[in-house]
């Protein structure tokens, strides 16, 4: 899949839930004034560290994803205020 940004700038909300996405392409660094990212239902186990880039960023959705070990990990990226995290059920 080819991410492309160009004059999304000013984009303040994105929600990409249940889009198959397995990893987080660096190019949403560009969204610098992102303040609520939906990542919910997506086959993610990884989050990226460079997510705390985002400056802007204040809410970030993980719902329903297979990330391991989410208790605190994202809660404690400047500058998110809130994280959204259901672990599913094994």
């Amino acid at each position: 899949m080819i991410w492309r940004y160009r004059g999304l700038q000013h984009l303040t909300e994105l929600n990409l839930t249940n889009n198959a996405i397995t990893e987080l392409p660096v190019a949403l660094k560009e969204l610098s004034q992102l303040k609520v990212l939906v990542l919910s239902k997506n086959p993610l186990q990884e989050i990226p560290s460079w997510l705390g880039e985002l400056t802007q960023l204040k809410e970030l959705h993980l719902e329903q994803t297979q990330l391991k070990n989410t208790t605190g990990k994202y809660r404690s990226i400047d500058p998110i205020k809130s994280v959204r995290v259901k672990e599913e059920p094994v």
